[in-house]
């Protein structure tokens, strides 16, 4: 099935206005076109995204959420966000943009707060220091 532009009409838009973006906006179509196919397959709530805060990880938790708005039975609630953070070797900005994404982007939808009265949010941290911490890590996240 293609995904036209009027289905992903927001960053579709946005994208394919700005200058010079011809063939961004072409892979952005292909993209969302990809996510909805993978949202045809995959079960509600079977679905999980990495995010680091990196600019792929950004990039794609933004086509995802767009996929998300427009499919018939798939919300962005149901996509399971993961951060697999190394506590050694993280910049301090990097874990705050993080975290500011999480509350922006993973909040959890029935606003559940925490124990500071904050919104809880979806975001689960995976520490990993080493290969062996992120396969353990993985094994974890398969066994949910």
């Amino acid at each position: 099935r293609q995904v036209s532009s009027d289905r992903h009409s927001a960053m579709y838009e946005k994208i394919r206005m700005a200058p010079g973006n011809e063939n961004t906006s072409a892979k952005v179509l292909k993209a969302l076109a990809e996510i909805d196919r993978i949202l045809d397959i995959m079960e509600p709530g079977t679905l999980a995204l990495s995010f680091n805060g990196g600019k792929d990880a950004c990039a794609m938790m933004h086509l995802v959420r767009e996929a998300c708005e427009h499919h018939r039975t798939h919300k962005f609630t149901h996509v399971q966000p993961i951060w697999f953070k190394n506590p050694s070797d993280e910049f301090p900005e990097l874990v705050t943009f993080v975290q500011d994404q999480a509350a922006k982007f993973f909040t959890h939808p029935s606003q559940v707060r925490n124990m500071e009265g904050r919104p809880l949010n979806r975001l689960w941290t995976l520490h990993i220091a080493n290969e062996k911490d992120f396969i353990s890590g993985l094994a974890k996240v398969q066994r949910q």
